[in-house]
């Protein structure tokens, strides 16, 4: 258990916003509020302490591999409208749990829920995926971080551990696949259609698309120079880079085939080859890290496919949501947005 411990068996502890939290030394419910705390207990393998869950959540079994693993949880309470955190106050007194896991709230607003409702609140920083580049490397990056404190809570610390040497063991898979590739046998790409608070079509990309990066793709957005890693690039750019290959993200296809449709990108390499494939989103109430490994697998086999002969990918997005979740559940999130294959419009 965490922390310093204090009279009548509770235990202090600091939340990753630099918050003393006094919690129960047993904790065998939660509340998880705001985007990505509820996926940090499927990854630890701990949605039976789960007691309540968002409106967004509730709506999103059949997106986020998290939810589609564990379809029991849709019988829970609501108990937060979602996004940012705006939890419901009567409905988290009625649950009464034995703390409240909260994520990219600040200290006035943790304090603030804590204070009015009486039940500790720890706040974590699992991932959002828009903004930054989350380096699976580091071993002090956000993602781990808030494993590793939330096992050290419900007294998961083995699977955290195990789960971060699976990602490990995968970036190291990837990273031997592809690394030595050379500049020449690299082909321009780009991905299009990342959402960024609402829908977005080829012009919404990222500087540094994580499977991009892990699966060593030539990004020809690499380049660009912008605050925030999800960003929009004018037509022009796009049509200027001329990538040979390009990647859709699935959540907004609809929107990217209505680009492509238009005829203003006619003239891109990927375009009259019909180089063109669909990716599984990885931002999306939060970060889907488990997305960010099935996308850079895919995009390996299309890039590379020498290289990748031996992956079947939709087994092996299989594989990577149960490591993740407890169950593979490919053919659940692809049902409405289809999969990994080429997109025909």
């Amino acid at each position: 258990m965490p922390g310093e411990t204090v009279a009548g068996g509770s235990v202090i502890v600091t939340d990753m916003i630099g918050r003393e939290v006094e919690i129960p030394a047993s904790v065998n419910s939660v509340v998880p509020i705001a985007q990505g705390s509820t996926r940090v207990f499927s990854y630890l393998g701990a949605t039976d302490l789960i007691a309540g869950i968002s409106n967004t959540e509730n709506k999103s079994f059949s997106k986020y591999a998290y939810l589609a693993a564990h379809p029991e949880l849709k019988a829970l309470p609501i108990v937060d409208a979602g996004g940012a955190g705006d939890p419901y106050f009567e409905e988290i007194l009625k649950i009464s749990p034995d703390l409240i896991v909260a994520s990219y709230i600040d200290v006035k607003n943790a304090d603030h829920i804590q204070e009015k409702i009486g039940i500790p609140v720890v706040v974590i920083q699992p991932g959002v995926g828009r903004i930054g580049f989350m380096d699976y490397n580091d071993d002090t990056n956000d993602l781990y971080t808030s494993l590793d404190l939330i096992a050290s809570i419900i007294g998961k610390e083995e699977r955290a551990a195990e789960l971060k040497s699976y990602i490990k063991g995968i970036l190291g898979d990837l990273n031997e696949r592809t690394s030595d590739i050379s500049d020449d046998e690299k082909v321009p790409v780009y991905v299009g259609g990342l959402s960024k608070q609402g829908a977005f079509g080829l012009s919404s990309t990222q500087v540094k698309y994580p499977p991009f990066v892990w699966a060593n793709a030539d990004n020809v957005a690499s380049g660009v120079k912008s605050v925030s890693n999800t960003m929009e690039i004018s037509k022009e750019q796009i049509i200027d880079w001329n990538p040979s290959v390009l990647f859709v993200d699935l959540l907004n296809v609809g929107v990217t085939k209505e680009d492509l449709k238009s005829g203003l990108y006619n003239d891109i390499d990927a375009v009259k080859n019909g180089d063109i494939y669909g990716v599984l989103p990885y931002p999306g109430y939060g970060l889907n890290h488990e997305m960010v490994f099935a996308d850079s697998y895919y995009i390996g086999s299309v890039l590379y496919p020498d290289r990748f002969a031996d992956i079947d990918v939709k087994s092996k997005t299989d594989e990577i949501t149960k490591e993740f979740n407890g169950k593979g559940v490919y053919g659940v999130i692809t049902k409405k947005t289809g999969g990994f294959e080429k997109i025909e419009y």
